[in-house]
């Protein structure tokens, strides 16, 4: 029967098993209790399955101060060096029914002691079964020592050992009450296991559950999933008040406040289709006790890991929505241009003849003497309505049949030279100063000259009428590499962002219906593509917008060729 102090010790034990969180703080408490108990130098606990913790007291009685040894991991003893040593053959002799040796060490129910540590090593067949390694748990200079063998359930086989200097130190009632103690802290260590399993299972569900559920009507952009779950990571460590997340994804940041950088951290892998785009990082603001992994439990890696792989997940699933509108957008446009080329090949033919019988009748009322002025105004009126409207037919035969190319090798600068030409006297008249930066050396280009003229006068036209009350128009030039560089660059009204995602989408325009027919930058992003180059725009409202196109040089064929 054990004592009232053996009870309220065992109590204590099992408390502590329901309420820390940490295995080494379990460990280290439950083994401060029976040194204490038993008044001896050294308590530890040693498992198959890797690790030795020990509580080793000194000072006067027990030679200097108390202190704790995690020797798990690197910190492992001298001798121990890792769960191979484990003394299999001694366990198995402590739990045979052999006789015990007379010999000082004895054995029952799966309790060993011996009162001369020294004695025993001194048997060969002893060191054999590994009584070595239990002695050097023990400690240098321990004589006195009584082992207990317990089942981790699951977890593989550990020992519970005291030991003391003095020889034949444990008596026969102490060697009783830690039989049955030992018996209580079995029981008790698997109920700590236990208990934080389903504690970490809880944790690691209710987390990924919120996590699942952030963004259940896929409306949100990915940038708002990963900060509402920057949020919700906390809730799931030891200190949730204090700790804080931090996710990386390629040069992106995302977290709630200033991330600790000079606190110890766990973190995690994004792993994107083989490649590591970034990781999940958490640390805690504050200075937190040492536990299995700096201030972290094993449990929190092993969550991290799967929170880690399910923010994979995520990152997978709003990526791929957001391809899938993209590529949704691009079936749109094109089913649109296809709608738009049948419509224009239906149509072209019916509207171009009585649009040139009107132009020429128009043409010859012109010509007709004493013609009052006001007949002559809206004869010319008919004709550059005319002449506007067959433009809007040509523009969208561009797009219902590739028009043929006439290519041949092409001075870039040369045809910016001529597509300025027609606008000179236009921008001396509304005050439009011309500046341009064209290089002496570049090589040509294989290309449309046509197309090109159109281009460039399509873009010379927009920067001049994005420019009412005047500014300034650049025109560059230069060598990019493999690649020959055109900027048109103005000081004009600028577009917003939301103008900008739609300016190559036909018909879309902002000029009234008399200066723009909404097909200038479709057509001009048709023509670019087609001799293999890309056009990039930049502009910002009230600051001027500049268009930068690339072809390719000389040797590189046109798409489609």
């Amino acid at each position: 029967m054990l004592t009232d102090r053996a009870l309220q010790a065992a109590s204590a034990i099992l408390h502590r098993a329901n309420r820390t969180p940490s295995k080494a703080l379990f460990l280290k408490e439950s083994l401060e209790i029976l040194a204490d108990l038993f008044d001896c130098a050294v308590a530890a606990a040693w498992f198959s399955n890797g690790g030795l913790y020990r509580h080793v007291r000194m000072g006067a009685k027990f030679s200097a101060s108390t202190h704790y040894e995690d020797c798990s991991a690197q910190n492992i003893s001298t001798h121990i060096q890792s769960a191979e040593n484990f003394p299999e053959g001694l366990i198995h002799m402590i739990r045979s029914t052999t006789p015990a040796p007379d010999f000082g060490l004895n054995w029952r129910n799966g309790i060993c002691w011996t009162g001369d540590v020294d004695r025993v090593l001194s048997e060969s067949r002893f060191l054999e079964v590994g009584f070595s390694n239990i002695a050097d748990m023990a400690g240098k200079g321990q004589s006195s020592l009584t082992v207990s063998v317990f089942d981790t359930e699951g977890n593989g086989l550990g020992i519970l050992l005291l030991s003391m200097g003095g020889i034949d130190y444990f008596t026969p009632s102490q060697i009783s009450g830690f039989e049955r103690i030992s018996a209580i802290f079995e029981s008790a260590f698997f109920n700590w296991h236990t208990n934080m399993a389903l504690q970490e299972r809880v944790k690691e569900l209710s987390c990924l559950y919120r996590m699942a559920r952030v963004d259940e009507m896929g409306k949100k952009s990915l940038e708002d999933v990963l900060l509402e779950i920057v949020g919700i990571v906390p809730s799931a460590w030891l200190y949730p008040e204090d700790a804080c997340v931090r996710i990386k994804l390629d040069d992106r940041l995302f977290t709630e406040t200033g991330f600790p950088e000079d606190q110890p951290k766990l973190f995690a892998d994004i792993v994107l289709n083989g490649l590591r785009r970034g990781m999940i990082e958490i640390a805690y603001n504050m200075e937190h006790p040492l536990l299995d992994e700096g201030p972290f439990l094993q449990e929190e890696r092993k969550l991290l890991d799967t929170l880690a792989r399910e923010l994979t997940l995520i990152i997978e699933r709003k990526l791929f929505e957001k391809e899938k509108v993209e590529i949704l957008s691009r079936l749109k446009h094109a089913d649109r241009l296809n709608m738009i080329g049948q419509l224009s090949a239906a149509v072209a033919h019916e509207i171009n003849e009585p649009l040139t019988a009107l132009l020429g009748y128009a043409q010859l009322a012109a010509k007709c003497p004493g013609l009052p002025k006001q007949a002559q105004a809206d004869i010319d009126k008919i004709v550059s309505t005319s002449l506007h409207a067959r433009e809007i037919v040509r523009k969208l035969l561009m797009f219902a049949r590739k028009m043929p190319s006439r290519v041949g090798e092409v001075d870039i600068n040369d045809v910016l030279k001529e597509s300025l030409h027609f606008f000179e006297a236009r921008c001396g008249k509304e005050k439009i100063s011309v500046e341009v930066r064209f290089s002496d050396s570049l090589p040509p280009i294989s290309a449309d000259l046509s197309q090109l003229r159109q281009v460039f006068s399509n873009l010379i036209l927009n920067a001049i009428q994005a420019m009412p009350a005047g500014g300034q128009l650049l025109l560059e030039t230069r060598e990019c590499g493999d690649e020959i560089l055109v900027a048109v660059r103005d000081t004009g009204c600028g577009m917003s962002r939301e103008v900008m995602e739609k300016i190559f989408i036909p018909f879309f325009t902002t000029k009234p219906h008399y200066q723009g027919t909404g097909l200038g930058l479709p057509v001009v992003q048709e023509i670019v593509a087609a001799h293999g180059g890309t056009i990039c725009v930049q502009s910002e409202p009230g600051r001027g917008t500049c268009f930068d196109l690339r072809f390719p040089g000389m040797g590189r064929p046109l798409k489609g060729k």
